[in-house]
């Protein structure tokens, strides 16, 4: 992914020209291509460019209009290309080549801040506007591509990651306390927060249009959860699906190198892959290359025969990673530039097999994280049931749906209880998980005061929605466009970049998501069976032993790999320095409690708080040493 960064001294001071360049070099320790600056009086502009699609080379960043008026930069992949050529009267530029920059430039010339809404795939990007003394921000309608700014009486700076952003004179670097609350006690949906007071970060679908007096974000596009689609049988509803994700897969294809791909053995990376192999490919990108960590002493985390069963069909070199033999907090730990976010370290994973597809030589990774969210589960219509009192149906449903995916009916229903439960219960269990050196999400109450981390997470976990909507699909969009999808997307990016490969997610297709969230729940969840659409759109396309599957591996169980690999006499170190080095936070006691607990009988839960814990300190080492 390109990396971009804009500066305004807002009170029209001039800006020193070295500056834009650190902060080009500053970037420039990702991979990339080509990288470039521009200046001008009180602003500036700065990108490093990692060429992915085949159109990418006729770009030179940033981009200049012909008048000179307008600036940009931009982090960008345009996915219908040929209709906006056609719109804006470009066909003659596109016989002579033409990258998706200046077709985005010649979009902002035509339609101005109204521009992201008429684009399709994923990007986010800064232009100036000098004739209007203006600088706009924007992201995609799902935020793929990551976007971080700071605003101040006299500066605003954005760029595409907070270490570059942290590398500018005059934003200030104070942690926030609220993150590390809501790292605590996970669960608060923040869609603009970061782990510094002083940044935030630019939601999905949103633009922020700067002038010298300020600027606020603004949606430019939302999902509509109103919108149903009309009846219609299984066949076609799949038959449709097929089709947008085909589509969504195949715009994601382009790219000048070998196309590499997650291969889990689940229903979305193989969808991805198996769909992947139904297109016809550019000459020398492929087979497709597959890569797949494996956890073989750990049943629950392995899905290798399924994976198996996928590369069996033909038309990938699959390579296979020793999942239990990696070390995300060593490697954190040894890091001299880590993510300054805190995000956890929980998607390490991600991060080992993009490294190994660039090290064959891929540059464009096909990812399959929001296919969870795109399909959706159905949890919704369970909420609906116990919001109504229908507890006969809901235990049915409960029932059929453990037959289905092997998790057990007490799971189920204390998720269902957890996300419908009135304010009162809900502080109550709040105050039990966090209360005491022995609770599952120990937080210091003060801390605990100051930030209102209990009246945030009842705010986040109402599941009532005032405009009567059907409950499976208000729940699906809450999610679609929730912070917590914003936080995946943020890390997986901040992996992928770091590693130098463009990470692609078909299901963060707008035109796939807005199908599936105008779905009948029918389609989400029916007769015990969670996303029925997914599995009946490739049923024509799977192995017969992943048609069959109705459950998935337990990701989590993937976490005492880690803990052994780090070994225990530095873990022991490592917890001890913890309950010093997290004393502002978390009460000693709990750490130590919290450890002890896990030396005694390390399951899941002890190692959860354990690594969540040591996550934590790692974060607080490198960015309050």
């Amino acid at each position: 992914m390109s990396g971009i960064a804009a500066v305004w001294h807002l009170d029209e001071a001039p800006l020193e020209p070295s500056l834009v360049g650190r902060l080009s070099a500053r970037m420039a320790t990702r991979p990339h291509d080509t990288s470039g600056v521009w200046t001008s009086g009180a602003v500036g502009l700065a990108q490093v460019d990692l060429r992915t699609t085949p159109e990418a080379v006729h770009d030179r960043w940033p981009l200049v209009s012909a008048d000179g008026g307008l600036v940009l930069v931009a982090d960008l992949r345009l996915d219908n290309r040929a209709e906006l050529i056609e719109a804006l009267g470009l066909q003659a530029h596109a016989r002579q080549g033409l990258g998706d920059g200046r077709i985005l430039l010649a979009a902002w010339e035509r339609w101005g801040e109204s521009c992201p809404a008429h684009l399709a795939g994923d990007f986010a990007f800064v232009v100036w506007d000098a004739k209007r003394r203006l600088l706009c921000c924007a992201r995609d309608q799902v935020g793929t591509r990551p976007l971080y700014y700071h605003l101040g009486p006299r500066l605003f700076a954005a760029a595409s990651d907070t270490r570059t952003l942290l590398a500018t004179p005059g934003v200030p670097r104070e942690v926030d306390e609220l993150r590390i609350s809501a790292f605590l006690v996970p669960g608060l949906d923040d869609r603009t927060g970061t782990s510094y007071r002083h940044v935030a970060r630019l939601p999905a679908a949103h633009t922020l249009a700067v002038t010298a007096d300020g600027g606020t974000p603004r949606a430019y596009w939302r999902f509509d959860p109103t919108r149903e689609l009309p009846p219609a049988s299984d066949e076609e509803y799949a038959g449709e699906y097929r089709r947008l994700l085909t589509d969504a897969v195949r715009s994601r294809l382009r790219s000048t190198t070998p196309v590499s791909a997650a291969l889990s053995g689940g229903l979305d990376s193989s969808s991805v892959v198996c769909v992947a192999r139904t297109i016809e490919p550019a000459a020398g990108l492929w087979p497709l290359r597959t890569y797949t960590a494996r956890f073989s002493s750990l049943p629950g985390a392995d899905e290798g025969p399924y994976v198996d069963a996928v590369v069996q069909q033909g038309g990938v070199i699959s390579t296979m990673l020793d999942g239990e033999r990696l070390d995300p907090l060593a490697d954190f730990e040894a890091s001299s530039d880590p993510d300054p976010e805190l995000h956890g370290l929980g998607y390490y994973m991600h991060e080992a097999l993009f490294r190994a597809a660039r090290a064959d030589g891929s540059r464009v990774f096909l990812e399959g994280m929001l296919g969870d969210t795109a399909t959706s589960r159905g949890w919704g219509h369970l909420f609906g049931l116990a919001l109504a009192g229908r507890w006969v149906r809901l235990a049915r449903e409960v029932h059929a749906i453990a037959n289905w995916t092997g998790e057990s009916h007490s799971m189920l229903l204390r998720r269902v209880l957890s996300a419908t439960a009135p304010p009162l219960v809900v502080r109550a269990r709040l105050r039990r998980l966090t209360r005491g050196p022995a609770a599952p999400h120990p937080i210091r109450e003060e801390l605990a005061r100051r930030t209102q981390i209990e009246a945030r997470l009842i705010a986040a976990s109402r599941t009532r929605d005032d405009r009567g909507l059907d409950p499976a699909r208000a729940e699906q969009w809450r999610v679609i466009e929730s912070g917590l999808v914003a936080d995946v997307e943020d890390i997986l990016a901040f992996m992928a970049t770091a590693a130098g490969v463009d990470a692609r997610d078909p299901f963060c297709d707008r035109r796939l998501l807005e199908y599936c969230l105008a779905l009948p729940t029918s389609q989400r969840l029916r007769g015990g069976r969670t996303r029925v659409v997914a599995h009946n759109a490739m049923a024509p396309l799977f192995p017969s032993l992943l048609r069959q599957r109705g459950g998935k591996a337990n990701i989590d169980l993937m976490l005492s790999a880690a803990l052994r690999v780090y070994g225990r006499g530095r873990l022991d170190r490592l917890m001890d320095d913890a309950a010093k080095r997290l004393e502002p936070y978390v009460p000693p006691v709990a750490v130590r409690h919290a450890y002890a607990a896990y030396c005694a009988q390390p399951t899941l839960p002890h190692q959860k708080r354990v690594f969540r814990l040591a996550s934590l300190a790692l974060w607080l080492r490198h960015v309050a040493p």
